[in-house]
Order: C-alpha cells, then structure tokens, then sequence
C-alpha cells in the first residue's frame, strides 16, 4: 500500500492536491481513516504487537492568551523559564514576574522521544498546549521532526505567527483557536494565518461559543466569524459549546449553525456537541486505538489514551515516563494493551475509532463474509 494511502488525511502532506481548496472536506475527521492503515489492522488481528502512527504531545502547560473559559494560566508571549537539564519534573517559574508557574516539556528527553518515535515507523505529532509556540526551544523541536521526515500538526492561537513563520510552514496542518485574536488582531493575523496555505499548510479554524462576549465569542457574533474566514479562505470551523451554556442555548446553537451551514456552503461547520458523554464503549476488552495513537505529556508521562483528560497530571494509566526511561524501553517492556474502563466510557473523544476496531478485532475472518 502506498505511503499517500496509509495515513489520516490530516497527516498527509499534499501530494498535489490543494486540501484547502478541495470542495469536500468531509472526510478530514471520518473516524474510517484508521482503516487506511490495514498493515497494522493485520498485525493486530494476527495477535502482533503492532507499531505506533501518531502521538499527541502537550508541549506546554501555560498559554499566551487570556480566554475566559479556559482552564491554562497565562504566559507572556515569550514563554516559559528554560527546565534544568537532568533536573525532576516540576513546576517552574515562567519568567513572569507574576509568580505564574507552569509546566514544559523538558527538550533534550523529547528530541530523544522523536528519534525513538521515528525508528518504530511513527509517523505523525501533534502539538498542543497550552500554547506550543510558547516553549523556549519551540524551533528547535520542530527542525528535529523536520530532519526526521514526521509530519506533524498543531493546535495554536497563531498569537506568535510572525515570530516563527518559517518554522509554522513546514507544518501538515494548524488548528486556529480563533477565540483570542478575532477582536483584537483579526485584521493582522488571519492573512497570515491564510498565506500559510500557500506551503501546502491545511489551515481550520476552532472557536467556543460562550454566553457573553467578555474574551469569547457568542452565538451572535458567528455570521460575522464566519465571514472573516470566507474572506481568508478558510475552509473548515469547529464549533465547540462553552461548558457553561445551558442545554437549550446549545440546541438553539444546534439550529443556528444548521442555518448558517445551508447558507455557507462553501465551508465546513462542525459542531462539536458535548465533547464527554456516554459512549457504549466495550468496557473491559481492550482498546486497540491506542496502540495507534497515544499521548505525552508535558510532565513526562506516556499515556495510552490521547484524550488530554485522561490521567493529566496524576500518572494514573501512565506506560512510564520520559524523564525515567527510554520509549524505546517503556514500548518494549509495557503492554501496550490498554484495558477500557468506566473513566474511557466517561471521556473517550475517539469513540467510534475504538469500536470499530473492537469490530475488526472480533470479526476477522469468521462468521459468514459473503453477508454484508
């Protein structure tokens, strides 16, 4: 199978085709693209411990922005304090001056991670936050994935695009969090988040719809949002309720995006609903998504899930930690074997990837195939 057929349209770089202009893009977030990798799906059924595809990494525990409905304590633009070398995992003061203090990831263990990552046939990282781009070695970290060939991703505010333009261009792809820059640097920054497309960047944007406009924006303000993309030629919106609305102003959000999709075809609206809800997981079998896609956090940890909500910052569910061992050891000797559990059932974000694999697992080969 070949390389342009074995990996999530949102990991792949171009190969020739202008993903921006592409008049479908439905099928960017289909969870069917975990059966592009039927390599892997074999050694699985065939009871092989298989290889990992992708890692998300949260690069930094701080931020740059101030939204109101976010969890992050804020950072100055120029990111965090520098991490002693060899020194624990810890909190660290960020240079603030405001007695904020935060965590990032440590940047020789990482550099380390990438070349472990990349010689077990990994192949795309996505970076989040906080905020990626506030880490004191953030081109450093991505000229490594460059010179490994990984492909990689990243949700940003985009607050420091002039300050690594070239190192943001070389990237798959860039969520916008739109929410701390649509009202007060719009103007500046979305042709410059656009421009990025031009290097072959798949660009979307992502906001949260809160209840008032104080550092957010509202239901209101969405025909005005959606406009300033079209105008950037921004192709795709993820829409997110913020947890504080009320469930009617989240159906009356439901009907109002329905509106605005019927009357702006020429983007993509998703509504994220509620991100953590009942998800009928097989509870108790294992979960073989994530021997396809796990998570690192900025304390260390190698976590079997990519959910961000799952075991941050207590190591529960944790394989080991960078600043311990190697993932090279911590893949060797840890059984990737994820069991699911009633918290999966509660925070799962890959649900319907998770039972579909379940579903090949269990039916590969047997029954009659000739039915469909």
């Amino acid at each position: 199978m070949s390389k342009e057929l074995n990996g999530p349209i949102e990991d792949q770089q171009c190969s020739g085709i202008d993903r921006n202009k592409a008049k479908d893009h439905s099928k960017i977030y289909s969870p069917y693209k975990v059966l592009k990798y039927r390599d892997r799906i074999e050694e699985l059924q065939q009871g092989k411990k298989t290889r990992p595809i992708k890692v998300n990494i949260r690069l930094h525990g701080l931020c740059n922005a101030d939204c109101s409905f976010c969890h992050c304590e804020m950072a100055p633009d120029a990111g965090g304090g520098r991490a002693e070398e060899g020194a624990a995992p810890r909190e660290r003061d960020t240079g603030t001056g405001q007695g904020r203090r935060g965590l990032e990831f440590r940047t020789e263990p990482l550099l380390q991670f990438f070349e472990d990552f990349a010689s077990l046939g990994g192949e795309s990282v996505v970076l989040t936050g906080g905020e990626p781009t506030i880490h004191p070695d953030f081109e450093i970290i991505i000229a490594k994935m460059n010179e490994l060939g990984l492909k990689w991703g990243m949700y940003t505010n985009a607050l420091l695009i002039d300050r690594y333009y070239d190192s943001l261009k070389t990237a798959t792809w860039i969520r916008v969090s739109l929410d701390p820059i649509f009202f007060r640097s719009k103007q500046k920054l979305l042709p410059q988040i656009r421009s990025l497309s031009d290097y072959g960047v798949f660009v979307s944007g992502s906001i949260i719809v809160c209840r008032t406009a104080n550092k957010s924006i509202t239901a209101a303000q969405l025909p005005e949002v959606i406009e300033e993309l079209k105008k950037n030629d921004i192709k795709i919106l993820r829409v997110s309720p913020d947890h504080y609305l009320k469930q009617i102003e989240k159906r009356e959000l439901a009907v109002q995006l329905k509106k605005l999709k019927a009357d702006n075809k020429d983007i993509n609206i998703i509504l994220q609903g509620e991100k953590y809800e009942a998800n009928n997981l097989p509870v108790g079998k294992p979960c073989h998504y994530a021997e396809f896609q796990f998570r690192l956090d900025c304390s260390g940890f190698v976590f079997p899930c990519p959910s961000p909500i799952l075991g941050t910052g207590t190591g529960k569910y944790a394989y080991g930690n960078l600043y311990e061992q190697s993932f090279l050891d911590i893949w060797k000797n840890v059984n990737p074997k994820f069991i699911i559990n009633k918290d999966c059932e509660r925070f799962c974000i890959h649900s319907k990837k998770v039972k579909l694999l379940d579903y090949l697992m269990d039916n590969s080969g047997d029954g009659h195939d000739e039915f469909i």
